[in-house]
């Protein structure tokens, strides 16, 4: 989990969102894009309002900018909105000096021409990343006292390794007990 999608709903004309405050449930009507998952569930793409070179929302737009941060458990491939009607919120198409006209927020059905699935072919895979190896660079044979081993963990994604919260080893055991650790080396990064 954690990655970040950008999603961008495009139109044919340009068009205006209009948000307006709830006081009773203190929420808005910001635009929500509702994305499903393998196992049936769904989850909503958050809008992301476009701003100018002075930090405002721009008075229209031709594309609207969703972003979901990927969860863990939620698996797709690929990923698809719901249905036709995924998209909601108020958006209307664009006129001076003011957006009167109902934007058509119909999306094509989803897999077919035109839709996030048909497209994108974003799969989603939450899975917790796990070691398919664990891999010595030396040949083998006897070592002495203070000699250093490379030892390599590959796994079967990439991985970010954190170390603000401490450096990762690996222990190493013999047939008798504990005999020391490996320290992580993060110059040593091999990837495929």
């Amino acid at each position: 989990g954690g990655d970040i999608l950008d999603i961008f709903v495009d139109f044919s004309l340009p068009v205006a969102i209009v948000i307006t405050p709830d006081p009773l449930s203190n929420t808005t009507n910001e635009p929500t894009l509702e994305l499903v998952f393998l196992d049936g569930s769904l989850s909503n793409a958050t809008y992301v309002p476009e701003l100018d070179e002075d930090g405002n929302v721009l008075p229209f737009v031709t594309s609207i900018h969703f972003r979901y941060a990927v969860q863990v458990g939620k698996n797709a491939a690929p990923l698809e909105y719901s249905n036709v009607e995924a998209l909601t919120g108020d958006i209307r198409r664009f006129s001076n000096p003011d957006a009167l006209l109902p934007a058509n927020k119909l999306l094509a059905r989803p897999f077919d021409a035109g839709s996030l699935g048909f497209c994108c072919n974003l799969v989603i895979d939450s899975s917790t990343p796990f070691v398919e190896s664990i891999i010595p660079v030396k040949r083998p044979g006897v070592y002495g006292e203070g000699e250093n081993i490379l030892i390599v963990a590959r796994f079967n994604r990439p991985v970010l390794v954190d170390t603000t919260i401490g450096t990762p080893y690996l222990e190493l055991r013999t047939g008798v007990g504990l005999v020391g650790a490996a320290t992580y080396v993060p110059e040593l990064n091999v990837t495929d």
